[in-house]
């Protein structure tokens, strides 16, 4: 989104009595149903990807308002010096926050983090050339080499280890318990919900 988008966006929210709510706050309410747990007109806004501008274009704009937010990060794409410049598809690329813009993200405490995934927020090859091609997290991949496809089972391994290598990333860095998931691309099966339960 355009710099003037965020901004008129996040003047909306606040001009309109919205309370800018951390995603594990309404989590914690999915769970309990107890209603004492949200302010009033609660909303919780999650920033997939973890990219730089969060740092530098929307961070500014939510400081002024004292807005909340969450940034779900891709961990395998996080280090600890410049910033990783990340395809992100048709000719796009995109620089990511490092571990130390996030933590200093972390110390206004208005901004949380969680899990989008450590390195399976990609597309994969699901067949012979590609033939069931899908998101990594739903898709047992090919091996061209050995030409056999991912059982089942090993995909949910996969995502098992991908996923808890991800949560603990996050817990080490922030030091905070990482209970939540944004699903990359938003898809999920029933085997890669249950190896995130696990996980």
């Amino acid at each position: 989104m355009s710099t003037s988008y965020a901004a008129e966006l996040l003047q909306f929210i606040k001009t309109n009595g919205f309370t800018a709510t951390p995603i594990t706050t309404v989590a914690a309410y999915m769970t309990s149903e107890d209603p004492d747990m949200l302010p009033e007109r609660p909303l919780a806004i999650v920033i997939d990807d973890g990219s730089a501008s969060i740092a530098t274009h929307f961070e500014p704009r939510a400081a002024d308002l004292g807005i909340s937010y969450d940034v779900a990060l891709v961990t395998g794409w996080m280090n600890d010096g410049e910033g990783l410049d990340v395809d992100m598809g048709d000719g796009l690329s995109d620089r990511i926050l490092t571990w130390q813009d996030a933590k200093t993200l972390a110390q206004t405490g208005r901004v949380g983090f969680t899990s989008h995934s450590h390195s399976q927020h990609r597309y994969a090859d699901g067949g012979p050339e590609g033939t069931e091609s899908g998101p990594a997290i739903t898709t047992r991949l090919w091996n061209e080499t050995g030409r056999w496809q991912e059982t089942n089972a090993e995909r949910g391994l996969r995502v098992f280890d991908d996923l808890a290598t991800s949560r603990k990333m996050l817990e080490y860095q922030f030091g905070a318990p990482c209970t939540l998931l944004a699903w990359p691309y938003g898809v999920y099966d029933d085997i890669a919900e249950t190896a995130a339960l696990e996980a």
